[in-house]
């Protein structure tokens, strides 16, 4: 249990609770369903992406603010379809798109620019990064990060202190009451029918599976 893993994707429900609990998803006017694709993955279809614009333009940006690298949608009939309309693909059909959306709106509610938002030292980098490690209890620094395929930091935090940070996240066990309200509205999010079923795919809300699912050893095993 005291073995460091790359938690990923596991921990993008922790990533969005600033977005929340700071007020930003409100004063955005963001809805469940958009809250729902921040903390998930998904798989480039239409729907989805059609969420993660709608997210940038509440933030008053577009596509081109995305740091998060483009690939295929990974369904394949999505992928064909684009490539039947003579369409090529674009960030908002990578799989963490939603996030990265929610990034930049963190940024541009309070007026910071967001480029570079993806840069362990840009101030909505380190106030998430703040979040992840008051939930786990562990420390988020340059020693235990990492980079994830969308360009994120990642940082290895002990299983043991993993699953503590997800018991406090259900449990609601130690958090502010600000946090504790954000962590209701997150969870609504998650039981919308959101953005919703990239098929093929379970998005995954809930940390156990995405716990289960996406947790990647430090040591590449």
């Amino acid at each position: 249990m005291n073995a460091a893993v790359f938690p990923r994707s596991t921990v993008k429900f922790l990533l969005v609770i600033e977005l929340v609990e700071s007020g930003a998803a409100d004063r955005l006017g963001l809805t469940d369903e958009a809250l729902a694709l921040a903390f998930a993955s998904h798989n480039g279809e239409e729907a989805p992406a059609k969420v993660a614009a709608s997210m940038l333009a509440a933030a008053g940006r577009d596509v081109t603010a995305l740091e998060c690298g483009t690939h295929w949608p990974t369904y394949e009939p999505a992928a064909r379809s684009l490539a039947a309309a003579h369409q090529s693909a674009c960030p908002l059909h990578n799989n963490c798109s939603g996030k990265h959306a929610g990034l930049i709106c963190l940024a541009c509610d309070p007026g910071v620019d967001p480029l570079g938002y993806i840069d362990p030292v840009h101030e909505i980098q380190r106030r998430v990064t703040d979040v992840l490690a008051s939930m786990t209890q562990t420390p988020h620094t340059a020693t235990n990060r990492g980079t994830d395929g969308c360009s994120m930091p990642t940082y290895a935090v002990p299983l043991k202190a993993l699953a503590h940070g997800f018991a406090r996240f259900g449990s609601g066990v130690g958090l502010s009451s600000e946090r504790a309200k954000a962590k209701h509205r997150l969870r609504k999010g998650g039981s919308s029918p959101s953005v919703h079923g990239s098929r093929n795919r379970t998005i995954r809300h809930n940390g156990h599976e995405q716990f289960r699912n996406s947790c990647v050893h430090q040591n590449g095993r």
